[in-house]
């Protein structure tokens, strides 16, 4: 496989810290195929973008991606297929194949198929859709964290998002592509960008906001998945400050309501690494530690719901 550099430019830059309207106006400004230079993940119709298969020196690790844009999780089983999806921090971002919590539980249960299909930047929606297009599978775990949840009201990252899907769970329309939305943009005046670049700090949703419209998406999730589901409450930042609040209420009473549903938080884990003494994060994302607590973490779970008799 041919190895590639992360080139992030300007415009994602500007994308991740500043909305979707400055998204555009960042295309505008800079280097119009810089989008597509980037050689780490590329436009989908369906998911807005997925991984691009190869390997990618990122933050000084090698991330491996298969040719079904699945991050690389070791030699997979013929046993069950157990499907993981979520943003970066099911993907693995910042460490290596070997440390990322999918390949820790395929390597514990190598008769297993683990599917990494975390999307880096990726929202609720997206994983709903990522579950949908992978096919069957024996077990599906959601990552959940904050960040997906008010991604759902957040357009763009790199590429475009998919809208969320409506109360009839219906697909949402095709992504465009960075050139049709290039093309947009350049018939549009370029103030009114400016307007909506300057207050759109002030603008910034929140989990109070995201959270219906997540909470819709997860019903879809559920009406979609016919075998047993986890919902792996994955922890950010904030969340180890204040442990106490995750994962938030808003998730609390939703899997209250869902009790078929398997609940999981794993804030306790990572909590635990740091209490060793361990560092539980590599730059912005987890450390190997931390993968190597969230899986030791799931096994159990999984093994259980795997060897459950069906209904």
């Amino acid at each position: 496989m041919r190895m590639v550099l992360d080139r992030t430019g300007l415009a994602h830059d500007l994308a991740f810290r500043f909305g979707p309207t400055s998204n555009e106006l960042a295309w505008w400004v800079a280097e119009r195929r810089q989008v597509e230079r980037q050689a780490r993940q590329h436009h989908d119709p369906v998911l807005g973008w997925r991984p691009a298969p190869g390997e990618h020196l990122t933050t000084g690790v090698v991330e491996r991606v298969r040719e079904d844009a699945t991050r690389q999780t070791g030699p997979r089983g013929e046993g069950p297929r157990v499907l993981l999806v979520g943003d970066s921090f099911t993907f693995g971002v910042d460490v290596g194949d070997a440390d990322t919590w999918a390949w820790a539980l395929q390597a514990a249960q190598p008769t297993w198929a683990v599917i990494d299909a975390g999307i880096p930047g990726g929202s609720l929606t997206q994983a709903w859709l990522s579950r949908r297009d992978r096919g069957a599978a024996d077990v599906v775990v959601l990552g959940l964290n904050t960040l997906m949840i008010e991604r759902e009201l957040e357009s763009f990252a790199t590429y475009r998002r998919p809208d969320p899907p409506g109360p009839d769970c219906a697909s949402p329309a095709p992504v465009p592509a960075p050139e049709e939305l290039l093309r947009r943009v350049g018939r549009r005046p370029k103030l009114l960008d400016l307007v909506e670049l300057a207050t759109w700090p002030w603008r910034t949703p929140h989990l109070e906001e995201a959270w219906p419209v997540a909470a819709q998406t997860l019903g879809c999730l559920v009406a979609d998945v016919d075998v047993p589901l986890v919902v792996a409450w994955l922890p950010i930042g904030v969340d180890l400050l204040h442990p106490d609040d995750t994962p938030p209420r808003q998730v609390k009473a939703w899997c209250a309501d869902h009790p078929a549903v398997r609940c999981v938080d794993l804030t306790p884990a990572v909590i635990a690494v740091r209490d060793r003494g361990e560092d539980p994060w590599r730059m912005a994302h987890w450390s190997a530690p931390a993968h190597a607590a969230v899986a030791a973490a799931l096994e159990p779970v999984i093994v259980e719901l795997i060897s459950a008799p069906a209904p």
